[in-house]
């Protein structure tokens, strides 16, 4: 099984919006025509099924809205987060960030314990907010 992990391309922001959506992050009206050099997508057999995008900032950078298509088998979902996480870490590294925080929805046990396994710590909990500009 190969999973292909790349930046994404301007003209794909609707298939990660759509991603994002059926990940369960409710974010209505907003345009996704820019989207490169934001977000990195996974595919399996040509079809993307996952993205992440990343905010490279210093000295923290962050990796957010890990989403990811809700068909695939346990196995192919655990490689395409790894993937993801793993080139996130490292395009925030190359950056020149020297530590990386996100936010993990509760509902989202396995991602949390996969990032806890290679060094990641709770340091907070709290609300996410958001408005739009």
């Amino acid at each position: 099984m190969k999973i292909d992990v790349r930046l994404a391309q301007n003209p794909e922001g609707e298939q990660i919006a759509q991603l994002v959506k059926d990940s369960g992050f409710s974010i209505e009206g907003l345009s996704w025509d820019i989207v490169y050099p934001y977000w990195i997508v996974a595919e399996h057999e040509e079809i993307m099924v996952g993205a992440i995008q990343v905010c490279p900032s210093l000295p923290v950078g962050r990796l957010e809205m890990l989403s990811t298509a809700n068909y695939m088998t346990h196995r192919v979902r655990a490689q395409t987060v790894k993937g993801l996480l793993l080139a996130g870490l490292e395009s925030l590294r190359q950056h020149g960030a020297q530590m990386v925080s996100g936010v993990i929805p509760f509902k989202m046990k396995a991602y949390k314990r996969m990032i806890r396994k290679r060094g990641g710590a709770v340091v907070a909990s709290g609300n996410v907010i958001m408005w739009k500009l």
